[in-house]
């Protein structure tokens, strides 16, 4: 009895899948276990085989989807509260005309005589016949930093006229903030005025909904003023005798004949680059009041995506002074990464920078290719001969930087409109000749202010009124800035298809084509357990050693009578 027991012990690998078969929770395969005829059985198997492929069909169109990364965006409305960006503006000429044309004897020789050794440092290195155009500049941007910002540049006392913050609507009892405004040496722009607002000023404009206001001068060259001053040299052509006057000079072309008036505002993020290529902007007009309304969008990568498509927790950024070359220290920013990494291959390139590019802290000393007094002749002969594919150099930068932006970062755009400003029937000129004016005032104000007075007598010529007011409508700019709404909508940038949502769409088509759950799937471990162990259990018991058979002779009567008495 020992031996047919140890027999029967081992599973039988036909009784095992049935079992599994029978108990199964897959609609329809559970009716071949079943008593049913030959015909149902094969016919519910086939049946069960035709969905199941069916499911591997569609199954495997899942894994495709999974496989191919895409990415989408869920937008919702009044999620994040808004936050007053950082402004900068930027004049659209950065050359004073008034600065320029009222120095002392000492500053005058020191600017004239960097523009003559210039002017001769071209002519050695690439004949007097060029374009004038080309002349001017070069000579622009070879000038050394602190003299244009220090003798040609706007300034923030003639241009920024005014700044105050002050309530929109209710009871204006309420002391106004007077915000800071100061200048930023900027390597595309030379200088910009940027508004400086603390985080206390930020959320009570925000919050109590009160309104930025600030008045504008683009401090135009105006040639009735008379300045008793001296005024810096035109570049001049010595092959050709052509001149451009500083009223002409242009940081872009060399030379702009049909100059642009007004301010570039920026309108940025927080702590963030002020670039013109990334951030919103737009133009402001002289003779014009303009209402800007700000709005906020912010972008956010959702947790699958950290790491991949985006840096969690970036950190800030160093820039170099354009003017003094201290360090700068902004947010990281999707600009940020852009001059970095362009920066640094086109330094590749030619070995020095083409454009006057922002520099981050790390290529604070690359040398600028137009600048004369920077770059030898060798190099500079470099650049004229080299040529570079932009539009693959600007597509490296992109693809270096698509996994290095910030996974949260806000955008702003503004809604505005505009009307004349100041109006014909305004006091205006009561308005400046009642204003203070001392040695220490700008240029160009005293003498708006000495022309305004003059008007008050009422003994001057209609030429006179006429050109005041010309001053007036090709200068002042009037702005009033508040936020939108004080809430903003958020974009969240997630997976087109995510594991969760491709685990539910398997189980799905696992209920309708198979009839079963996920957890059905646990039931072929269950078989395949069963298999293994009834396979370890034949195997033990066939290796098992044979019992020795009864010895012959002697014994044998023992077992007999055994036997017998059995």
């Amino acid at each position: 009895s020992l031996g047919v027991s140890r027999a029967a012990t081992p599973a039988k690998m036909p009784s095992a899948v049935m079992d599994t078969l029978a108990e199964s929770s897959a609609h329809g395969i559970s009716r071949v276990a079943t008593s049913r005829s030959r015909v149902m059985k094969v016919m519910w198997f086939l049946l069960f085989l035709l969905f199941l492929a069916l499911f591997v069909r569609s199954a495997v169109t899942l894994v495709i989807r999974l496989r191919g990364g895409g990415l989408t965006k869920s937008f919702e409305l009044d999620k994040v509260p808004f936050v007053f960006p950082d402004l900068y503006f930027c004049p659209n000429n950065p050359y004073s005309g008034s600065y320029p044309h009222d120095l002392s004897q000492a500053d005058a020789e020191l600017i004239n005589t960097a523009i003559t050794n210039l002017s001769a440092e071209f002519d050695s290195r690439l004949g007097p016949t060029r374009s004038i155009e080309l002349r001017a500049r070069l000579v622009q941007s070879s000038l050394p930093v602190h003299l244009s910002y220090r003798l040609l540049a706007q300034r923030r006392a003639q241009s920024v006229l005014q700044t105050t913050a002050t309530p929109t609507m209710g009871p204006q009892s309420s002391f106004p903030i007077f915000p800071r405004v100061l200048p930023f040496s900027h390597p595309v722009s030379l200088v910009c005025f940027q508004l400086r607002l603390t985080d206390n000023d930020r959320r009570k404009i925000v919050a109590e909904n009160w309104q930025v206001n600030l008045r504008l001068s683009t401090d135009p060259f105006f040639a009735e003023f008379n300045y008793s001053g001296l005024s810096v040299d035109p570049i001049r052509s010595p092959a050709t005798g052509e001149e451009v006057p500083l009223q002409d000079w242009s940081i872009s072309v060399g030379r702009e004949r049909l100059q642009e008036a007004g301010f570039t505002m920026l309108i940025v993020p927080v702590g963030s680059y002020p670039s013109f290529a990334h951030e919103a902007k737009f133009q402001l007009a002289p003779s014009n009041s303009y209402s800007v309304a700000l709005s906020m969008e912010e972008t956010e990568y959702s947790e699958e995506l950290r790491g991949q498509q985006c840096q969690g927790d970036s950190e800030a950024v160093d820039f170099s002074d354009h003017l003094t070359g201290r360090k700068l220290t902004f947010a990281y920013s999707p600009a940020a990464c852009y001059y970095e990494n362009l920066v640094r291959l086109v330094t590749q390139a030619y070995g020095c920078m083409v454009f006057s590019f922002p520099l981050t802290w790390s290529l604070r000393n690359t040398t600028r290719c137009f600048n004369m007094s920077e770059t030898g002749r060798d190099q500079f002969n470099v650049v004229q001969t080299t040529k570079t594919n932009w539009s693959d150099l600007d597509r490296q930068v992109r693809e270096a930087c698509r996994s290095r932006q910030p996974c949260r970062y806000q955008r702003y755009s503004a809604e505005f409109s505009f009307s004349r400003w100041p109006s014909i029937g305004s006091s205006v000129v009561a308005h400046f000749a009642e204003m203070g004016s001392s040695p220490y005032s700008t240029p160009a104000t005293r003498r708006l202010i000495d022309m305004a007075r003059s008007l008050r007598t009422r003994n001057h010529s209609a030429h006179t009124e006429a050109q005041f007011r010309a001053y007036l409508s090709e200068s002042l700019i009037n702005v009033r800035i508040v936020a939108r709404s004080t809430t903003s909508p958020q974009v969240v940038i997630s997976p087109a298809y995510s594991v969760t949502a491709f685990l539910a769409d398997t189980g799905g088509l696992l209920g309708l084509y198979v009839g079963c759950s996920l957890l059905t799937l646990c039931e072929f471990f269950e078989l395949f357990y069963r298999l293994l162990s009834g396979a370890l259990l034949k195997h033990r018991g066939g290796a098992r050693p044979a019992e020795p058979e009864a010895p012959q002779g002697d014994s044998q009567p023992d077992a007999k009578n055994d036997t017998s008495e059995a």
